[in-house]
């Protein structure tokens, strides 16, 4: 089915009428306002089947399962590293060396330092590369036009010198944004600034990666509601990264990843500012999870008194929280309530069992004593009277 144009329009002087191919224009008509009526144009279309016979190159990823062809949007708050970040980045898709423990495809890479002068690039190379050469192929720059003067045809004219160019940062956003008032409409001056990047990206098949600001503002429940400025902003970008931490001062954070082509994902990163002078992958936020629950698990004081205790009664014991409590300065050094201690057996039951095989069951209301035994154990000794403990029974334990 061939889609027709509409008989009038109103944005040009001629009407059109069909003929063989195509359309042809004839005497203008004037509408009821006064208005000359045109044609649209038709529409540019291809059928659901041509396009799934089509062989399509494969999307172009700068950074394997990380960082693909389009534009890109990295944000975080000043002062975060995120130049830092970008810099690192340029310097290993240049040399084709992993970045954040991921791999690169080595291209060309053109870096618009736009807050930054020569000395203090040159001395960060320095500290990232430890005073050896940079990659060929790693160009920067610390002045360049903006988006409604001059900056595409600036990035055109390097890609036909150096067409092997595969990434462009802009670092940031703002020093390129077009001196358009800042009117009503907000959000369509965003679009059509980031628009002007986004097609220099899709023209040339390159990633256009944009370093940007997010509001003092936080929003832990939706962390890229942060980010400056309108949804437009956002909207015309293909990937986000985002740089959130818990304070200003952690060397730590989290890395918030979201892409049209990438799956989402949070990793933990950490930033050495005494040797390396780079961040470094940690993990994804979900292994880091898992690191700091087995960490707090194990410096907790009330499982290194049961495990304690089990150390020394091997098949298991029953116990009172306040014979627990007593045994507490022994095992741990620290001391709590017996309703504290109560409340700590139910909430680490599950991970009792997960780390360590220690099956617990709380007591009943009639004796109060609680059972810790490891898996497989069969019995238990019994505990002098002093310390509230019996011996464990063979009750079928419960793993909460």
């Amino acid at each position: 089915m061939k889609f027709e144009p509409d008989a009038y329009d109103t944005k040009t002087t001629h009407a059109v009428k069909p003929i063989s191919g195509g359309y042809a224009p004839v005497a203008p008509v004037v509408g009821v306002s006064g208005t000359a009526l045109v044609a649209h144009s038709s529409l540019e279309t291809i059928s659901a089947l041509e396009l799934f016979r089509q062989d399509l190159p494969p999307l172009r990823e700068i950074v394997k399962n990380l960082l693909t062809q389009g534009l890109a949007l990295l944000c975080a708050p000043s002062k975060y590293g995120k130049s830092w970040l970008v810099l690192d980045l340029g310097l290993s898709v240049a040399a084709g060396v992993p970045f954040l423990g991921f791999q690169t495809e080595r291209t060309g890479v053109l870096y618009l330092a736009l807050e930054d002068g020569h000395r203090r690039l040159k001395k960060r190379m320095s500290l990232i590369l430890k005073d050896k050469p940079p990659p060929e192929g790693f160009d920067l720059a610390i002045k360049a036009g903006t988006v409604d003067s001059g900056l595409s045809g600036q990035i055109s004219a390097y890609l036909k010198e150096k067409p092997a160019t595969g990434l462009i940062v802009v670092d940031v956003l703002q020093r390129v944004r077009s001196g358009n008032s800042r009117g009503n409409n907000a959000y369509a001056l965003d679009y059509t600034d980031m628009g002007v990047l986004k097609n220099i990206a899709d023209t040339h098949q390159i990633c256009v990666l944009v370093v940007h600001h997010l509001r003092k503002m936080k929003d832990d429940a939706d962390p890229y509601n942060m980010i400056s400025g309108t949804s437009g902003i956002m909207g015309s970008a293909d990937s986000i990264f985002l740089i959130n931490k818990k304070t200003r001062e952690a060397k730590e954070a989290t890395l918030h990843i979201t892409s049209r082509d990438i799956e989402a994902s949070d990793l933990v990163i950490e930033f050495d500012g005494t040797f390396l002078y780079k961040w470094r992958l940690v993990g994804t936020a979900e292994e880091q999870a898992a690191r700091n629950a087995r960490r707090d698990y194990e410096a907790d004081p009330v499982v290194k008194t049961i495990k304690g205790l089990l150390e020394e009664y091997p098949d298991g014991f029953q116990m009172t929280a306040g014979g627990f409590v007593a045994e507490m300065p022994n095992y741990s050094g620290e001391l709590l309530s017996a309703t504290s201690a109560g409340m700590a057996f139910k909430r680490l039951a599950q991970a009792l069992y997960r780390y360590d095989g220690i099956v617990y069951m709380p007591g009943d209301t009639k004796t109060r004593r609680h059972s810790f035994k490891r898996q497989g154990a069969t019995g238990a000794e019994v505990l002098p009277p002093a310390t509230g403990a019996v011996a464990a029974t063979e009750n079928n334990p419960i793993t909460l």
